[in-house]
């Protein structure tokens, strides 16, 4: 029986990550940050690794732009030039009529930095140990546990917001969420993977264990 309650803390805290991100995504025309060259290339490519094993995904696809020629490398960093030389008109022009948000955008990117220097400073500290067990990290592990991480927060907020109706891990559903994340700006998933990393090891765990069970959850006839 997969326990909804197990892990309370983490499902509360990553649903209000959920509000917060959608609540920023839902700003009335706010322009979104658009993807770098890698996640271009990731979009368009996505179908050529889906018969791997999702943990070998990320891998595969670093392999196949590692392949590219210079000339196809070239190509998405293009895409990804014109796409940020749009982006930044669009948001100084959007700033220019919402000043109240460009002054939130501000203190929240002060914050986050301050937030990033104190940790890096912590870490730094000798003779000291975190009591909680730092995961290894790496691209894989990142794109895996972001997945995860945001997949468990989304239905968590579902299942507040529609009791005990089941969610299923349909292709659909999975697609759905996958979409989400893949809109996500590079700030943001940075602000879910912090939120990971910072979780002690019995509510990784936890969450590890959430996450296996829906995956094997299968819709009644």
């Amino acid at each position: 029986m997969l326990s909804w309650s197990s892990g309370k803390l983490f499902y509360l805290s990553a649903s209000k990550l959920v509000c917060s991100f959608r609540n920023k995504m839902a700003t009335e025309g706010k322009p979104i940050k658009p993807l770098t060259s890698f996640f271009l290339f990731k979009k368009d490519n996505q179908s050529k690794v889906s018969e791997f094993p999702r943990g070998e995904q990320a891998k595969e696809l670093g392999r196949l732009w590692q392949e590219l020629s210079d000339d196809e490398k070239n190509t998405y960093s293009k895409r990804h030039k014109d796409a940020m030389e749009q982006y930044t008109h669009d948001l100084e022009q959007w700033y220019l009529a919402h000043p109240e948000e460009r002054i939130k955008d501000k203190e929240e990117a002060e914050r986050q930095r301050q937030r990033n220097k104190e940790k890096k400073e912590k870490e730094k500290r000798p003779g000291q140990q975190s009591a909680k067990t730092a995961p290894k990290r790496s691209k894989a592990a990142d794109a895996d546990n972001l997945l995860m991480c945001f997949t468990v927060a989304q239905l968590k907020k579902r299942r507040l917001e529609f009791s005990d109706v089941p969610i299923y891990p349909t292709n659909t559903v999975k697609r759905t969420i996958r979409t989400a994340l893949n809109e996500m700006s590079d700030a943001d998933k940075e602000l879910w993977l912090n939120f990971w990393y910072d979780l002690d090891e019995e509510n990784r765990n936890k969450v590890k264990q959430f996450y296996q069970e829906w995956k094997e959850l299968k819709a009644k006839d």
